[in-house]
């Protein structure tokens, strides 16, 4: 009986790598070129993960250290402070900040959550609660009341504030801007560089950002 010829594919894998070489040198160097650049742009986004994590800790464990508390820091940059100076800083007006669907992370596992909705998304399909960056003195008991925040704008005493852009919905056109607590600040860089779909600013900059914005929308 004859016997049935094993290809050569299959006794040696590297033989169609050394069959491709020399006919397409070009293709294989393409290839490789593309693996490269996948392997560095893997490392780089977990070495900016890692980098974010740090800051993340050292905000906490240094207030620690020092006598500090962390909530106390988150809240006074929430209300329009700088915590390490006590000195106040603008904050957007109401009725512009009305215009801007926002988000707040402020629970537990706030890193997690803020780059886990920085990755996939506002996914329209599931329910995301919202309330206004800001609102006029005026408005805010009727909407806290409306919406379920005490101030009837969106929680700002927590990792991070998602807004949409001006005159925009967070669940129907996803989000523009994302304003990170100044008690985190090193975060703005790596964050800009990981997701450069955003754009990436401090709280303490939210009156220039967004009412800048409003004006090149109106005009």
């Amino acid at each position: 009986m004859e016997q049935r010829r094993i290809p050569d594919y299959v006794r040696n894998p590297d033989f169609v790598v050394q069959q491709i070489t020399p006919q397409h040198p070009q293709a294989l160097e393409s290839r490789r070129s593309a693996l490269r650049a996948k392997k560095t742009e893997s490392e780089k986004h977990d070495r900016l993960r890692l980098q974010l994590q740090q800051v993340f800790n050292d905000a906490y464990f240094s207030r620690k250290k020092s006598g500090g508390n962390l909530d106390d820091d988150l809240f006074l940059v929430a209300h329009g402070m700088h915590p390490e100076t006590q000195e106040p800083f603008e904050q957007v007006a109401g009725e512009v900040g009305e215009r801007y669907d926002a988000h707040g992370i402020a629970k537990l596992d706030q890193l997690q959550s803020l780059l886990r909705l920085l990755d996939e998304g506002i996914d329209p399909k599931k329910d995301i609660h919202t309330a206004p960056f800001a609102v006029p003195d005026e408005k805010r008991a009727a909407l806290g009341a409306a919406l379920g925040t005490a101030s009837g704008e969106a929680y700002k005493d927590g990792i991070a504030v998602v807004t949409s852009g001006y005159a925009k919905k967070l669940d129907s056109d996803g989000i523009r801007h994302v304003f990170v607590n100044d008690v985190y600040a090193d975060m703005k860089g790596p964050l800009q560089e990981l997701y450069p779909q955003y754009q990436i600013h401090l709280l303490s900059e939210q009156k220039k950002v967004l009412e800048d914005e409003a004006l090149l929308q109106r005009a």
